[in-house]
């Protein structure tokens, strides 16, 4: 039991120290008003709060509890695979950026971000 209460309380220390540095950077790096930034940061919450009851429920209902953590170790590791190949491949070879605030993203200032600007202003 106290190896239990241990890591909840850990758990939640994360949590809340991600809430602190999520909304700075919401609103300071994605320029984001703070009314925006909050109700991202609660639907997050809420997510991710949310989701291990879903997958309890599938767990016992359907597939079975070591299957269950199978299945969702996979998916999350070609999920976030998949994201991390595309965004390095993105990153050398696409030279063409759409983003709606181009202003926002070339005050960044990093040689890459800034060539990248010079192509999106030409």
């Amino acid at each position: 039991m106290v190896n239990f209460a241990g890591n909840e309380t850990f758990e939640r220390l994360a949590v809340f120290g991600l809430f602190a540095n999520f909304m700075v950077y919401l609103t300071r790096e994605l320029h984001l008003d703070q009314v925006t930034a909050s109700n991202i940061l609660s639907l997050w919450f809420g997510i991710t709060n949310f989701a291990p009851l879903v997958g309890a429920f599938i767990s016992d209902a359907y597939v079975g509890r070591f299957r269950t953590i199978a299945f969702a170790s996979f998916g999350t590791l070609s999920v976030s695979s998949l994201i991390l190949y595309n965004f390095s491949f993105s990153a050398k070879f696409n030279t063409t950026y759409s983003f709606s605030h181009p202003r926002l993203f070339c005050g960044l200032p990093y040689k890459r971000k800034l060539c990248m600007c010079h192509s999106i202003n030409q």
